[in-house]
């Protein structure tokens, strides 16, 4: 059911959609500076994870292909959140991607790839972010990117 301009959401479900647009706003800019630094120095993150130096180089390609999707994914959230436009496509996509990383690393561990407790400690942030994005994107439910008097309850 669609309400006018006289009966606007009601403050804790708008207030909770504001505090979800300022959320994804706040990890897109984050999203976007790490896929950037991931960009410029790509051997951080193998190096992070316990590989040497060698294999780090060598996985560099790798690494800015997962730098150009996080930051695609942040800037495309941020975008969204700066526009008013619906941003829980991009907080699920982002999500879906930190799943995805969470179960590349436990491959990665499972094969003896990676340092188990470096892994370890991505793997619980990835997880966490997963988690959170879609918490984020169930808050920000109540705002589709409609002008105030169009938003449905």
């Amino acid at each position: 059911m669609e309400r006018d301009r006289f009966h606007p959401l009601s403050a804790r479900s708008a207030g909770s959609a504001s505090r979800a647009r300022a959320g994804a706003a706040v990890v897109g800019a984050l999203r976007l500076a790490v896929g950037l630094g991931m960009a410029v120095r790509p051997e951080v993150v193998p190096r992070t994870l316990g590989l040497d130096s060698v294999s780090a180089r060598r996985m560099s390609w790798a690494v800015r292909m997962c730098a150009a999707r996080d930051a695609a994914l942040g800037a495309g959230g941020l975008h969204a959140a700066v526009t008013s436009q619906d941003v829980r496509p991009w907080l699920l996509a982002q999500a879906f991607s930190d799943a995805g990383d969470a179960v590349a690393l436990g491959l990665a561990l499972r094969a003896r790839q990676v340092s188990p407790p470096r892994a370890a400690a991505f793997g619980g942030l990835a997880v966490a972010a997963l988690v959170g994005g879609v918490v984020a994107a169930r808050e920000a439910g109540g705002e589709r990117g409609r002008p105030a008097g169009k938003r449905r309850l």
